[in-house]
């Protein structure tokens, strides 16, 4: 997907309170790519957005490139997870989400390169193992 501008209508001065409604946190995901084989996200501004703007799950090769997060902070930045492999973010925005970028639950390979990442940096989760 390319050249969109996508708004959650999250409306500005509503203050965002970490895991406090489940709107705050998972409302308005914009984009979602699964068992996706070099799926792109190119040119696309998100603004007032509280949950996932864009996250990549069990996907080869995704790219996130020239995008940016705008608006009021919310939960989620771009995100690869759940096994996803040689995820690219370049030239991304984040404005100040919860969550920086993202690569968590067995996501390998991710890369991110000449991006503006939130304030509160990267976020890194891992895969819980059974004892």
């Amino acid at each position: 997907m390319e050249d969109l501008h996508l708004n959650g209508d999250w409306k500005e001065g509503t203050p965002f309170l970490h895991h406090n409604t489940w709107l705050a946190d998972l409302g308005w995901r914009m984009v979602s790519f699964s068992y996706g084989l070099e799926p792109y996200v190119r040119r696309v501004r998100i603004t007032e957005v509280t949950g996932k703007p864009v996250t990549f799950e069990n996907c080869f090769g995704g790219s996130v490139i020239l995008s940016a997060i705008e608006g009021t902070q919310g939960h989620s930045s771009f995100t690869a997870k759940t096994y996803s492999y040689g995820t690219l973010f370049a030239f991304t925005h984040d404005d100040a989400q919860f969550h920086g970028h993202a690569a968590s639950v067995g996501a390998v390979g991710t890369v991110i390169t000449n991006s503006k990442v939130s304030d509160r940096g990267l976020d890194w989760h891992g895969v819980m193992a059974a004892p």
